[in-house]
């Protein structure tokens, strides 16, 4: 463990709450290495960049924050992680999104903080309780920036999610969907299957963790392919979870496809 002041490993936090959460991990599994007094965030960018509402995480966290970055450093990316030449330097800046469990530290129960019923209002209290005493599957729909995305846009779709709910329907008994989305009109309007019941959650569209704290309290996840409905799956605690996602997460090849998991069922979207 390195001594105070001798080295600064600094996390460059970017992009909207599930990659904010993406880095927190890893500001926490170089904690682990380094210890917490070698290790800051680098918030800048957010001085810049406020889609998403911006940097969400000091609802939660206190983070060691880099005022300024030191006048020489070495930059890592994910590629370059375990690479211990390229981490020798004496102040390291690293610098991606690090979406995968392989970045994450040996203890994540900080990451329950995130989980804040106490922050629901009144109405997701009640679904919230409907979630907790029925067979419950969370349905993510991500539209909006997604839907002209050219490698994200079209996977999942109207039929992907219209399938993997009929998928949920052969594996569980009487199941109860919650659908969380950017575009609840849109959802009511496509997504509809027979024999099921269906609850649109809305008007968290400016405080999106309530929708991760209730999309993972229910019994399974019908995820998009997005790290946001990733985080609910993975902050799921049922040991009999079931999760469907999509077959594949772009609609080109892109190296270190590290969020679709084996243990995921896949459904088709055609």
């Amino acid at each position: 463990m390195s001594t105070a002041g001798e080295n600064m490993h600094i996390v460059r936090f970017m992009g909207g709450l599930a990659n904010q959460l993406f880095q927190l991990c890893l500001y926490h599994r170089l904690q682990e290495e380094y210890g917490k007094e070698q290790v800051y965030a680098d918030l800048s960018i957010f001085k810049i960049y406020h889609d998403h509402g911006g940097y969400k995480l000091d609802k939660w966290f206190d983070l060691n924050k880099c005022k300024s970055l030191p006048k020489s450093y070495e930059v890592v990316g994910e590629d370059d992680f375990f690479d211990a030449g390229k981490r020798s330097a004496k102040n390291v800046l690293y610098n991606g999104y690090w979406q995968d469990i392989e970045f994450f530290p040996k203890e994540i129960s900080f990451l329950d903080k995130v989980m804040d019923p106490s922050s629901l209002n009144a109405e997701n209290r009640e679904l919230l309780k409907r979630i907790k005493s029925s067979s419950s599957v969370s349905v993510h729909v991500r539209r909006g920036d997604y839907l002209d995305n050219y490698l994200h846009g079209n996977i999942a779709n109207a039929r992907f999610i219209r399938n993997a709910m009929e998928h949920i329907k052969s594996l569980v008994k009487d199941p109860v969907f919650f659908v969380f989305s950017n575009d609840p009109d849109w959802c009511e309007e496509n997504i509809r299957i027979e024999d099921a019941e269906c609850h649109f959650v809305r008007g968290n569209e400016s405080a999106v963790e309530l929708d991760i704290t209730m999309m993972s309290a229910c019994k399974h996840n019908i995820i998009a392919n997005s790290s946001f409905s990733w985080w609910a799956q993975y902050l799921n605690k049922n040991p009999e979870k079931i999760v469907i996602a999509p077959e594949y997460w772009f609609n080109q090849k892109v190296s270190g496809n590290r969020l679709n998991l084996d243990s995921f069922v896949h459904v088709k979207n055609v």
